[in-house]
């Protein structure tokens, strides 16, 4: 249905000034069924298209749409936690709107903020729902008194969360908002689990009803059936139900579920079962996941955050028990502090160096290195005219042990372009972290462009997983 209703804009016939509208209405869509990244993506569009738009005649209608833009974008954010775009969006959008009702859907969110931040008065957003309800936006209403709902959960103030629930419920009901509906009874039944009524919560859930197996509440409904079998001590059970849920988060490319399902099998594998391998497939999922999205301007917080700490943290144990000494210094160390050009070139004359001590000429270098000998002459003289000596052939060279030398002995089997592709996502990896996971920093001290560094590690992140670190 939700694909029809989205195939269905496409063809509405506007005029010019209206194609945001249609736009931000597709966004809508792409969020409501948990495409969370696309709809990321089609906003940045949307942007872009009202930056560069001629500015219409009547300023309040742009200022509107605008408005629109900004509220969508707010719910989005939310959504993402990403916490500075929604309060952004909350106090542009807000200043443009005239339109009582979008006022009282700002004010909404600017009080529920504020709770959020400290139990306060609940009472004013209550008066906002109650007139929005009254306006006839239930809708939002419904939305509203779930989300304060939950609000007063996180405060154990369980009876009036249970009360917001059953308002919101009503309204649902009353007005066949389906979607909502499903999402209260979730609400419900993470509120009889966090009081411990699991038999109730577990009805609770049943009451769910799917628009269609790839509907993001599934998602939702196997994880907290997970974490009941987790209490109960059926950690398999628990593990089979996430990966459930995991199977529906990656076809939807869910900005917040896959982080935090791959996360929790991660954490599984690793401290229940005693399996390293199956910890490190998950963490990776959501490691992959979580540096792309961070690489399209979602920040890196929260279970995305985790997940990266957690892959990071197995790939150093592994190598640490591969016999490599806690303390000995990384293989990479030396590229702390410089340019991305010295980092390639030196990378680059040292692999040069370490498969030539016992060539005897550079056609057989050429070749064990499966590369052309042309190539392969090109990369020596540009490395000469760097500054970097390349013994000949057949002179005796005595050549000194560099930081990469182990990191060339594990992959001494591997062609010119395979190890060197390897090295360029190793290398993003242990300078990303280092650097804070800053991008805009680690751009600065490379000195590369910023849109450069964003292409290179979303072209690291897609690889074949032939290149994955091993």
């Amino acid at each position: 249905m939700t694909q029809i209703l989205y195939d269905h804009l496409d063809k509405i016939e506007i005029l010019p000034w209206q194609t945001p509208i249609i736009e931000i209405g597709k966004a809508k869509l792409l969020s409501l069924t948990g495409q969370l990244f696309k709809s990321n993506l089609l906003f940045k569009n949307i942007f872009q298209m009202m930056s560069n738009s001629d500015p219409l005649q009547s300023k309040s209608q742009e200022n509107e749409i605008h408005a629109f833009y900004y509220y969508e974008q707010c719910l989005l954010a939310n959504k993402m936690n990403d916490l500075d775009r929604y309060s952004f969006c909350i106090q542009v959008g807000s200043r443009l709107t005239n339109i009582r009702n979008f006022k009282l859907a700002y004010e909404l969110h600017l009080e529920t903020q504020k709770l959020k931040n400290s139990a306060s008065d609940f009472s004013v957003p209550e008066k906002i729902l109650l007139n929005l309800e009254n306006s006839g936006v239930y809708a939002l209403a419904s939305a509203g008194w779930r989300t304060i709902g939950i609000i007063a959960k996180t405060y154990k103030d369980f009876s009036r969360a249970n009360s917001y629930y059953e308002n919101s419920l009503t309204i649902a009901r009353r007005h066949n908002l389906t979607q909502l509906v499903n999402q209260i009874y979730l609400a419900m039944a993470v509120l009889k689990f966090e009081c411990g009524n699991y038999h109730e919560a577990i009805e609770q859930l049943n009451l769910i009803n799917p628009i269609d197996n790839h509907d993001q509440i599934l998602c939702s409904k196997f994880e907290v059936l997970a974490l009941i079998e987790e209490k109960s001590g059926n950690i398999r059970k628990s593990i089979q139900l996430v990966q459930k849920a995991l199977d529906i988060s990656l076809e939807l490319d869910h900005v917040v579920m896959v982080p935090d399902e791959a996360h929790y099998l991660g954490q599984c594998f690793e401290n229940h079962l005693n399996d390293p391998d199956q910890a490190e497939h998950y963490y990776r999922i959501g490691y992959e996941h979580s540096i792309r999205y961070a690489e399209h301007g979602i920040p890196l917080n929260g279970e995305r955050k985790k997940v990266v700490d957690a892959y990071l943290n197995v790939l150093r144990s592994r190598k640490h028990s591969e016999g490599k000494s806690k303390h000995k210094k990384s293989p990479f160390s030396f590229s702390e502090g410089k340019s991305w050009r010295y980092i390639i070139d030196t990378f680059q004359h040292q692999l040069i160096l370490h498969h030539g001590k016992n060539i005897p000429n550079s056609r057989a270098l050429a070749n064990k290195l499966v590369m052309p000998p042309t190539t392969l002459y090109s990369l020596q003289t540009r490395l000469r005219e760097r500054g970097y000596l390349i013994p000949e052939r057949n002179t005796n060279h005595e050549v000194s042990t560099h930081e990469l030398h182990d990191f060339f002995i594990q992959h001494e089997e591997l062609s010119w372009q395979e190890i060197n592709t390897i090295f360029e996502r190793e290398i993003i990896h242990y300078l990303y972290e280092k650097y804070g996971y800053n991008k805009q920093r680690m751009a600065n001290i490379l000195e590369l462009s910023y849109p450069a560094l964003i292409n290179k590690t979303r072209e690291l992140t897609q690889l074949n997983a032939l290149f994955l670190p091993n």
